[in-house]
């Protein structure tokens, strides 16, 4: 009899009339006379077919995670392996907290990415959240201008989704619409997550200082509960987008024969 060089297991078997009552009666239809061989998996075959299985489950998951969780094209890349290492600190403290996630999620620990334009604080919050997505964690990226822009009928589901989410990264803050109705919502959206005791991420081109000074009562409610349930990170330095425009410049230039 063959058996498997891995595991040892036989690789075949001898039909027999017990066998053959047994496959009739799960109606597995088998060509084989009694007497003779017919070939079975061994451990190997069936953990190899378990793990493909697994694999393909954890693979549809991961798919359906995304397409809820990330609303468009350009945040799908931004990912720790796209990082062009201008700012590697940053970088390290993303990672740090994607490993660390279970006890940030339980302490509800969230983040506030501060700074200027074009630094990368959306890319990193972009990358905590795909690389929760691929370890088959909810993670939903949005901003407070998609919230308020969110048709009524939609507005309580966009909520649950907020709510069932392991992770809400809420970007660019501040450049939502200053208006009663809008700011209703997205302290509607931030207030839904905090009672969930789950946590969120922030980007703004606020300091801390501009946000513990807001002149309007309900953006202060707003920016008071997210600072209560945050760590600052400051994300400094020149914007990485003019960097990269400008390198892109000076190839074309020297393409072109000039500056």
């Amino acid at each position: 009899m063959k058996t498997c060089p891995i595991c040892g297991e036989p690789l075949e078997a001898i039909m027999t009339e017990q066998s053959r009552k047994v496959y009739d009666a799960f109606k597995i239809f088998m060509d084989v006379e009694i007497g003779q061989t017919y070939p079975i998996a061994c451990r190997c075959a069936a953990d190899k077919r378990d793990e493909e299985r697994k694999k393909a489950e954890m693979d549809e998951r991961v798919s359906i995670m995304r397409k809820r969780g990330i609303a468009d094209a350009q945040t799908l890349h931004m990912r720790f392996e796209n990082d062009l290492g201008y700012n590697p600190a940053i970088c390290a403290k993303a990672k740090k907290y994607v490993v660390n996630f279970e006890k940030m999620s339980a302490d509800n620990i969230g983040i506030v990415f501060t700074g200027g334009v074009g630094t990368g604080k959306t890319f990193y919050a972009a990358c905590i959240a795909n690389a929760l997505i691929d370890k088959g964690l909810l993670a939903v990226f949005t901003s407070f201008s998609r919230i308020i822009r969110t048709p009524f009928e939609d507005y309580e589901q966009m909520l649950k989704l907020l709510e069932r989410a392991a992770l809400v990264v809420f970007d660019d803050i501040g450049t939502e619409r200053d208006s009663s109705f809008g700011l209703e919502r997205a302290y509607d959206a931030v207030d839904a997550r905090i009672k969930a005791r789950k946590p969120i991420i922030v980007t703004t081109n606020f300091t801390p200082d501009e946000m513990s000074r807001a002149a309007d009562i309900k953006q202060k409610r707003i920016f008071d509960r997210i600072m209560g349930a945050c760590i600052i990170i400051p994300v400094n330095g020149k914007s990485i987008r003019m960097i990269e425009q400008n390198k892109k410049m000076d190839a074309a230039g020297k393409l072109l024969g000039g500056k």
